[in-house]
């Protein structure tokens, strides 16, 4: 025990990156989880049209004076339900345009309120696909690293 706690103080960045390695491990689980609960929610369907998008600026890397703004583009996306027109700016975006004025997309609402919304389609859901298995990678990597460094620690 004494040398688990010596090689812990001795090189804390390994265990800490084997943590972060099984943090990034975990997203599909979390994203599954999360899609899950909103398709619970979201149980009824239609057609909508994206009549714009909206820019949104997000924190790129930088957290501080000199950082970068990164700026995605959200569809925005009318649809119909019962003769009354909602409008949707969808939560997913990317730094490209994904979806073209006009084209109709699929439009997942709650039916209790349908401005709890969002569009299901093949571009966005390439962007959190890529997601779904770049930050595993990333993860292992980090995990096995970060392992293998600590455990060498520990033993040497």
């Amino acid at each position: 025990m004494a040398n688990l706690l010596e090689a812990l103080l001795k090189d804390p960045q390994y265990p800490f990156f084997a943590l972060i390695g099984l943090v990034l491990l975990c997203y599909p689980f979390y994203a599954k989880w999360e899609a899950a609960k909103l398709s619970r929610r979201r149980t009824a369907r239609t057609r909508g049209e994206v009549v714009d998008e909206e820019t949104q600026a997000t924190r790129g890397v930088g957290m501080g004076v000199g950082s970068h703004h990164v700026p995605t583009r959200h569809p925005v996306v009318v649809f119909d339900v019962d003769g009354v027109q909602y409008r949707l700016v969808s939560n997913t975006g990317a730094s490209w345009q994904t979806l073209r004025q006009g084209q109709t997309v699929d439009v997942h609402y709650n039916p209790s309120d349908p401005n709890d919304a969002g569009i299901s389609d093949i571009s966005l859901d390439a962007v959190e696909h890529l997601l779904l298995w770049l930050l595993p990678l990333i993860g292992a990597a980090f995990f096995l690293w970060g392992l293998v460094n600590f455990l060498k620690n520990l033993n040497g």
